[in-house]
């Protein structure tokens, strides 16, 4: 086996980077709290309309887990919730992998070395 010429068989920019790990958990966790928020609020505008959403200046106030979902204005959501569920899994997967994928990028490779010790 020849040691002299590089290794081709990986694509070439797809090479591990320092930090891949760090960056997925990092990015993930705050990525999974703004997408559930923001589903909550777009899911009341599914329910009432961006009008009155901004109108009355709805929320939740208090969304326990397996049972009707409370709005400010007095309103009991009981269904639905797999709707806010979609939406904010959607939310999620979209700002996570293009934010992922822009990081990604700006990350430093990983030396010949680092990337061996895995192997």
């Amino acid at each position: 086996m020849d040691t002299t010429r590089p290794d081709t068989s990986q694509k070439p920019g797809s090479r591990p980077r320092k930090f891949e790990t760090l960056l997925f958990i990092a990015l993930g966790v705050p990525t999974l709290y703004v997408a559930y928020y923001a589903g909550r609020y777009i899911f009341l505008v599914h329910l009432y309309g961006f009008s009155r959403v901004r109108s009355e200046h709805l929320h939740f106030t208090a969304t326990p887990k397996g049972r009707a979902w409370l709005v400010s204005n007095g309103d009991s959501i009981a269904e639905g919730h797999f709707l806010h569920f979609l939406i904010s899994l959607g939310l999620f997967l979209v700002l996570f992998f293009v934010t992922y994928a822009f990081l990604h990028k700006l990350l430093p490779e990983r030396k010949e070395s680092d990337a061996r010790v895995g192997v």
